[in-house]
């Protein structure tokens, strides 16, 4: 075996590790979308929402009588 060759068999990698290694990404990967989702729940949970609906405030606009003309 030439030193070349050595070379290339050492950069390749050891497939007893690979799994070990394809099976931390999927977690990372799925810690992130987690991480992800919760932030978006946390901010759909923060966002101020109105607290009088258009359906009220048109009933309220109903009810109320015509101002009088000015003077």
């Amino acid at each position: 075996m030439t030193p070349v060759d050595k070379g290339v068999a050492a950069s390749q990698p050891d497939q007893s590790s690979s799994g070990l290694s394809d099976w931390f990404w999927r977690v990372v990967a799925v810690l992130i979308v987690l991480f992800v989702a919760w932030v978006i729940w946390v901010m759909w949970q923060i966002t101020p929402r109105s607290i009088v609906t258009d359906q009220a405030l048109q009933s309220s606009q109903r009810g109320q009588p015509e101002k009088p003309a000015p003077r």
